[in-house]
C-alpha cells in the first residue's frame, strides 16, 4: 500500500526510537553488555597464560621425583646388598637344619605335654576327691574303696545306713558317660547329690573330668 504523504513511515521510525533504549552517548546497551564480556575473557585468558608460564618456570627449578635424575651405579653397587644376600644365605641354612630337628622331635614333645597335663589332672581330681575338696571321700572312702553313710528315704522320711559302692572297678561296671551323669546330676533315691554346675552343685565341667 502507497504512503503519499509519509505519515506511515514517520510513525515507525517515532516508535522504533521509543522501544530502543539508548545510552548517553548513544551507544547501545547491548553493544556496552558485549564489550564488557570480550574484556573479561580476554583477562582470564591473559591471566591463565601468564599463571601457566610461571608454573612452568617453577616446574623447572624443581623437577619432581619423576623427573628426577636416575642413581648412579657406582652409588647402587655397593656392600648392602651383599650384607643382606649373605644375611639372607645363613638364615635358610640355619632354618633348614632346625626346622627338621624340631619336627623329628616334636611327636615326643607332644606326648610328653600330654602325659604332664594327666599328671595335673589326676593330682587336682584327687585333690577335689578329698576332705579338701568337694568331699567324695566322706561317703566312698579312702582310695574310693566303698564306705557307708547316713540316707534318708525321703517318702517314707526312714533313715538307714547306706553302703557306697567302691570307685576303683566302677569303669568296668558303668560307662564313662553314664559316670559324668551321676557326678553332675546325682543319683535319685541313692545318698549321691548333684555335683555339676547343670545339676545344681559346684564343680565346672573340667573338675569333673579331673575327678573322672
Amino acid at each position: 500500500m502507497s504512503d503519499p504523504t509519509g505519515l506511515l513511515s514517520l510513525g515507525l521510525i517515532l516508535a522504533t526510537e521509543e522501544e530502543t533504549e539508548v545510552t548517553p552517548g548513544g551507544v547501545g546497551l547491548g553493544a556496552v553488555v558485549l564489550t564488557i564480556v570480550v574484556a573479561l575473557i580476554l583477562g582470564w585468558m591473559t591471566y591463565l597464560y601468564i599463571n601457566s608460564r610461571r608454573n612452568r618456570a617453577s616446574a623447572q627449578e624443581a623437577a619432581p621425583p619423576n623427573l628426577s635424575p636416575h642413581v648412579s651405579d657406582e652409588e647402587l653397587e655397593n656392600d648392602k646388598l651383599t650384607k643382606v644376600l649373605r644375611a639372607a644365605l645363613f638364615g635358610s641354612i640355619l632354618l633348614a637344619i632346625v626346622l627338621p630337628w624340631y619336627a623329628v622331635n616334636e611327636p615326643d614333645r607332644q606326648a610328653q605335654a600330654a602325659d604332664t597335663l594327666l599328671e595335673e589332672d589326676i593330682a587336682a581330681g584327687a585333690r577335689y576327691f578329698s576332705i579338701d575338696g568337694f568331699q567324695c571321700v566322706n561317703c566312698h572312702g579312702p582310695g574310693g574303696s566303698g564306705g557307708a553313710t547316713d540316707f534318708v528315704e525321703p517318702r517314707s522320711g526312714v533313715t538307714s545306713s547306706w553302703k557306697v559302692p567302691s570307685l576303683n572297678d566302677i569303669f568296668y561296671r558303668y560307662d564313662e558317660n553314664e559316670i559324668r551323669h551321676w557326678i553332675v546330676y546325682g543319683r535319685d533315691g541313692t545318698p549321691m547329690p548333684a555335683n555339676g554346675l547343670e545339676g545344681g552343685g559346684a564343680m565346672t565341667v573340667q573338675e569333673v573330668d579331673q575327678v573322672i
